[in-house]
This record gives structure tokens, C-alpha cells and sequence, in this order.
């Protein structure tokens, strides 16, 4: 798929990997500290230090960013938002901003490169979680329906008390949003989650074993597709942009805490999506022929089922990240999205309040944020025209 993608998408292709190469090496594209320089016959890369690096005279080897400037490095000579044809007090043409700079004298365009990796860091995290939750829910609910998925009364029972550890074990003592705003607690989180999951898993199996070998009590059909139908109705009824912002109002700015409400929130339309893709394969004339040779249903999900639906969900996906980057920016716009530090399309774009006649505050993050979803929606595009027969 991926071959045929390139192949018939090359020029669409080339935009989006120079998008990520830009989002991965923001750092050493526009940076005020060089990326290596060599002191005593020592090499040394200060560019991810927080802090200023002075050159000295006795550097034998510095090589220096194409931009020379951070995204909160403030040029005071070229404060009060100075336009990019407008005149500059610069030492030469490598220290120009090309496209100007805010009110403090902040670089505008590695702003919005940086503001590039924090885009598809929001944007692709946050559809990593609901991919995650939306598909498991979503295949499950179109697999089992709503008579087919048999548990017994101790399963049920076993499976609440794994729940219950489970959420004492990882969440209730985890301060999940605090002011640390560094990858340490994103991965804390992430076990923690696998914590909660791992102890449902073990408890629900626990229960199942004791209730055919011991108790051997009667099982029922457990209404899997109405549960999660319902939950999913729940959660579409709400309003997710003021769900969004009172939450970010109520939790310190992170972009981690970003991530995740995202994540939880634009679930929805994959499970649906992915639910509705399982009912349509479920009943394809190969599945009926592996459940009459007898292979097992977890192999016939697993195998067979779940990566074709898979295939077709990646469209929603791809629609759903460029989502995710709008809502990042419009949070980061109202200014209650990232942290005063970090920069992004939305908060460069907020700066032109402050100074309407600073057009190029509104137009370049304007058209970063516009390219990229213009980008992403054509990928998604020609996704889906993939799947379609010729």
C-alpha cells in the first residue's frame, strides 16, 4: 500500500516528508547556539542547552543553523515588530529575519519552524491514543455485537475488582498534570496505563477460569455493541472544543496534558468508523470459511478482520491529526493551550491582536497552519482512493 502510495503520490509525498524532516530537526535549522564546535581538540554540540552559548575567538570549528535564532531569542535592536522588508539593525544578511518579528523581537519564521514539531507532536500523539482506544472499542463492538460475547456472573464480578486495583494501582495517587512539563511524565502516564490495562486483563481472566472450573455457573450475553454504541453517543453529545478549553483552563498549560484530552475526546469517530468497517468484512464469504474450518475468533479478528479494517480506518486517522493540529492551534490562539515558553502557529498567530498592522504576524502562521492541513487532507484523500477498486 505504502509502495503504491509514493508511486502514484510522489510530489504529495515529498511535501509531507520535508514536513517531518523540518519537525525533526527544528533544533538544528533555528537555533542560537551553533550545532558543533571544537575547543582544544574537543568537540562539543551546545545546541540543546537552555542556555546561551558565547562564541570565543579560541573555537577552532563552529558550524551555525541556517537561522541563527531560537524561538524565544529577543533581538531588542529589532523589537516593535519589524516587518520582513522592512529596514533592519542586523551585522549582515545571515542575521536578517526573513519574515520579520514580534513586539519583542522574536524570529517569525523559526517560530513557526518550531512551531512545526509542536503541530505534528499534538496532532500525531493525540491520534495515537484515540486510534488506540477508538479502534480496539470499535472492532470489538462490530465483532461480538450484541449476542455473541458470553461472559459468566464471577467474570463480570472479577473483572470490577480488576478495575478497581487497577485505577488504585496507577491513577489515584499519579499527580497526571502538574507543572513539569517534560517527556518523564509522559511516559509515567503510559505506564500507568498499562498498569490499569494489565490488571483489568488478569482479573477478567481470573474470573473467567474460576467460573468454569469451580463455580461453573451459567453465562449470558453480554450487549457489548449497545454498551459501547451508547458510551459513543454519550461522548459525540458532548461539545468538545468548551470540554477542551475547560479543561486546559482548569489543568496547568502543557502540551502533554494537550495530548491526551485530545486523545480522548476524538475516539469517537474512529470506533464508529472501525465498527462499521468490521460489520461489512465479518460477513465476507473467507470469514465464513475460516469460522467452518474452525479457526478460533481471536485469530479471525486478529488476522483477518482487524488489519483490513485497519486499512480503511487510516483514512479517518489522517483526517482526524489534521484536527488535532487546528484545535492545538486555535488553544494555543485563546492562549490556553502550551506553556508560555514553547511556541506554536496558534500563539504566534495571537501576537497579531496586539498588533493588527503587523500583517505578516497573521499571514505566515496562517499559511503554515493552512498548508499543513492542506497536506493532510490530500493524504487522506489519496488514501481512500486507494482502497476503491479501479
Amino acid at each position: 500500500m505504502i509502495k503504491k502510495l509514493i508511486h502514484k503520490n510522489k510530489w504529495l509525498c515529498i511535501q509531507i516528508l520535508l514536513l517531518l524532516v523540518i519537525a525533526l530537526f527544528s533544533d538544528f535549522i533555528a537555533n542560537e547556539n551553533p550545532i558543533l564546535i571544537r575547543k582544544d581538540g574537543k568537540l562539543s554540540s551546545p545546541i540543546f542547552s537552555p542556555a546561551k552559548y558565547r562564541l570565543n575567538d579560541d573555537s577552532e570549528l563552529i558550524i551555525i543553523p541556517p537561522i541563527p535564532y531560537s524561538p524565544n531569542t529577543l533581538d531588542y535592536k529589532n523589537a516593535k515588530s519589524i516587518g520582513p522588508f522592512d529596514q533592519q539593525h542586523v551585522n549582515s544578511y545571515r542575521y536578517r529575519h526573513w519574515l520579520g518579528t514580534d513586539e519583542l523581537g522574536r524570529d517569525i519564521l523559526s517560530g513557526i519552524i518550531h512551531g512545526t514539531s509542536m503541530a505534528l507532536i499534538v496532532g500525531i500523539g493525540s491520534m495515537l491514543i484515540a486510534s488506540l482506544i477508538g479502534i480496539s472499542l470499535g472492532s470489538l463492538a462490530g465483532f461480538f455485537g450484541n449476542d455473541h460475547l458470553k461472559i459468566g456472573p464471577i467474570t463480570t464480578f472479577f473483572s470490577i475488582i480488576g478495575l478497581m486495583i487497577g485505577y488504585l494501582l496507577s491513577f489515584h495517587q499519579t499527580i497526571y498534570f502538574n507543572d513539569a512539563n517534560t517527556l518523564d511524565i509522559s511516559i509515567n502516564q503510559i505506564f500507568n496505563l498499562l498498569i490499569f490495562i494489565s490488571c483489568t486483563y488478569v482479573f477478567s481472566y481470573i474470573g473467567q477460569r474460576v467460573n468454569q472450573l469451580i463455580f461453573k455457573l451459567s453465562i449470558f450475553n453480554f450487549p457489548l455493541d449497545h454498551l459501547i454504541s451508547r458510551i459513543i453517543e454519550l461522548v459525540k453529545s458532548l461539545p468538545s472544543l468548551f470540554i477542551i478549553i475547560g479543561v486546559i483552563a482548569i489543568l496547568k498549560p502543557s502540551v502533554w496534558n494537550i495530548i491526551w484530552i485530545i486523545g480522548l475526546i476524538a475516539w469517537t469517530g474512529i470506533a464508529r468508523y472501525c465498527r462499521a468497517e468490521v460489520l461489512k468484512i465479518k460477513n465476507y464469504p473467507f470469514i465464513e470459511s475460516a469460522k467452518a474450518l474452525g479457526i478460533s475468533e481471536k485469530t479471525i479478528l486478529f488476522k483477518h478482520i482487524l488489519p483490513s479494517a485497519l486499512q480503511a480506518s487510516t483514512v479517518y486517522i489522517v483526517f482526524g491529526v489534521a484536527g488535532a493540529i487546528l484545535a492545538e492551534s486555535t488553544l494555543s490562539f485563546m492562549g490556553i493551550g502550551i506553556t508560555a515558553d514553547s511556541v506554536s502557529w496558534g500563539s504566534i498567530l495571537s501576537e497579531a491582536r496586539k498588533s493588527p498592522t503587523s500583517w505578516w504576524l497573521a499571514i505566515f502562521p496562517g499559511l503554515a497552519i493552512f498548508y499543513t492541513l492542506l497536506l493532510l487532507n490530500k493524504l487522506a484523500m489519496a488514501i481512500e482512493h486507494l482502497g476503491k477498486p479501479n
